[in-house]
């Protein structure tokens, strides 16, 4: 009988264990910053990101070696907020002067 009890007990661990790895974070702040840099701190949060008005998710970072016309443009904003609670791969939105009518590149 103590076999049932061990293998339960040992079971409640693990899913509590389980709970802690998927507790929420806090989305960074990334105003400010350029847009290569607003990537590195989102992965480095395991989030996501989309660059607006786009509707491609990105989860990577490029490497460091190589650039685009884009890394150096300021995010003007975010969303949602900086401090706001996210699971990982939550999608953030990162918001530059860079639009459709008005892009950057």
């Amino acid at each position: 009988m103590r076999r049932p009890a061990t293998t339960l007990a040992i079971a409640a661990t693990l899913a509590l264990s389980a709970c802690g790895s998927h507790a929420p974070s806090r989305v960074p702040r990334i105003v400010g910053l350029t847009l290569r840099g607003a990537e590195q701190q989102l992965a480095s949060h395991h989030l996501r990101w989309r660059i607006a008005p786009g509707t491609q998710i990105y989860s990577q970072t490029l490497p460091a070696n190589q650039h685009t016309s884009m890394d150096d443009i300021p995010v003007t904003g975010q969303h949602p907020a900086a401090n706001t609670p996210a699971r990982p791969n939550t999608v953030i939105t990162i918001i530059t002067p860079c639009t459709s009518t008005h892009p950057c590149a």
